[in-house]
């Protein structure tokens, strides 16, 4: 004989759905009845209770053992419209009515607890944003301190050392010549081009060292002089 009992029970908690069945003759209206009562109190201190069609189910299967009518075999089956855990069973070996009712409320306390265990979402981590670094600042170069009198002095010096250079360039280039006050006469540049090329030299050199003092006094090492020609002679960078 199989019998079928299905609870509804106004719901407060999170609901449950039980079905208890028994193939034990005379005894499963008795049997159905206790465990279903037992089983009723265990999901209320749980806060869990039993409606019709949850999404969560428990079903207990009461039977006799293979071939006896003094030992019970017990089959619970908890599943959900998601999932399925494995069916747990026992065998209650000449049991009295008290010491089945016991070992099946045991068993579905726990088999109640883990259902609704393994229904929880895990909780999200809510992992921090790294917050974003500062961007790397670029230290300011040093302010350029102004021209001393060493160094003023030094771009008199390179001036006329350049006017220097460019005048003995131009005598060299006339070589000999003939003047044009005098024509029957003949005179050579080219002196006058050597000294004037050595004089324009030596103020170019000494205007350089001139500026390079100034530098250093202004604490500034790192400043390089640099003289080179231009269209319109020589030019002076820093």
């Amino acid at each position: 004989m199989l019998a079928a009992a299905t609870l509804i029970i106004a719901t407060l908690g999170d609901p449950l759905e039980l079905t208890v069945t028994s193939q034990l003759g005379e005894l499963d209206d008795a049997v159905r009845e206790q465990v279903t009562a037992r089983v009723e109190t265990v999901a209320s201190s749980l806060d869990h209770q039993v409606v019709d069609a949850a999404e969560h189910k428990l079903t207990i299967d009461v039977e006799w053992a293979q071939g006896s009518e003094t030992d019970f075999h017990v089959t619970l089956r908890s599943f959900s419209d998601e999932n399925a855990a494995e069916p747990v069973s026992f065998a209650c070996r000449e049991c009295n009515a008290t010491e089945l009712l016991d070992r099946t409320e045991a068993q579905a306390r726990t088999a109640i607890e883990q259902m609704f265990v393994s229904a929880q979402d895990e909780p999200e981590l809510d992992v921090p944003t790294p917050a974003a670094s500062p961007p790397a600042q670029t230290p300011a170069p040093p302010a350029r301190k102004k021209l001393g009198g060493l160094g003023w002095a030094g771009i008199g010096s390179v001036g006329v050392g350049v006017s220097g250079l460019i005048a003995g360039g131009v005598f060299l280039s006339l070589g000999e010549a003939r003047l044009e006050s005098d024509p029957t006469s003949l005179r050579d540049f080219r002196p006058a081009g050597y000294a004037a090329l050595g004089v324009g030299a030596a103020a170019v050199i000494a205007g350089t060292v001139l500026l390079v003092l100034d530098r250093k006094r202004a604490g500034n090492d790192t400043t390089a002089v640099r003289i080179a020609p231009s269209g319109s002679g020589l030019q002076v960078r820093f």
